[in-house]
């Protein structure tokens, strides 16, 4: 798919927020925050696991500091 870019990265940290976690992913030199939802009995990734990152252009947001 055209609009989708993949990246590896690795579980920093993950907090549990009810509905979703939030986890702390570290790309390169980087950290993204990715917000995913928990559903009850589902698997979910924890601190150090390697991961891969779909991203679809048209949902990224870039916000300024």
């Amino acid at each position: 798919i055209s609009d989708t870019n993949c990246l590896d990265g690795q579980v920093e940290q993950r907090e549990f927020l009810g509905n979703l976690i939030r986890y702390s992913v570290s790309v390169g030199n980087h950290s993204i925050i990715v917000d995913d939802p928990h559903y009850m009995g589902e698997p979910n990734f924890s601190e150090g696991e390697k991961v891969k990152l779909y991203l679809n252009a048209k949902n990224i947001r870039v916000l300024k500091n």
